[in-house]
C-alpha cells in the first residue's frame, strides 16, 4: 500500500536503513504496531513501524499523524485534508519514494 511506503520512507530518513550498522544513528527501529489510518477515504489497518531516539523516547511520525486524522468532505463531496502542510509533506514523501524506486530498478 502506498501509505506504508511513505511511512517507511520517513522512517529511513530518520533512522537510516534497517539492519545496517551506523554509529552516527540518532534513532533506532523499534518493532511495529498495527495502526488504523485513513487511505482513499476508508479506514484501513497498516503495520506501522516504530522508532526510538537515543534518549529511548518514541519518535512520532508526521506521515502517520496525518494519516490518522479523518478527512473531511468539501462542498463538492471530494475528500480533502484540512492541513495543507501535511499534504505538502505527504507529496514530498511520495516523490522521494518514487525516486528511490526508480533508482533501485535501474541498479543505483
Amino acid at each position: 500500500m502506498l501509505i506504508s511506503a511513505v511511512i517507511d520512507s520517513e522512517c529511513e530518513r530518520i533512522a537510516g536503513r534497517k539492519n545496517v550498522r551506523n554509529p552516527l544513528r540518532t534513532a533506532n527501529w523499534w518493532g511495529s504496531q498495527l495502526s488504523p489510518v485513513y487511505y482513499d477515504g476508508q479506514k484501513v489497518l497498516i503495520d506501522r513501524p516504530r522508532l526510538r531516539g537515543v534518549d529511548n523516547k518514541e519518535i512520532p511520525l508526521n506521515t502517520h499523524k496525518e494519516g490518522i486524522s479523518k478527512p473531511q468532505e468539501d462542498e463538492t463531496g471530494s475528500m480533502e485534508r484540512l492541513n495543507p502542510s501535511a499534504a505538502a509533506s505527504l507529496k514530498e514523501g511520495l516523490e522521494e519514494t518514487l525516486l528511490c524506486t526508480v533508482w533501485a530498478s535501474q541498479g543505483f
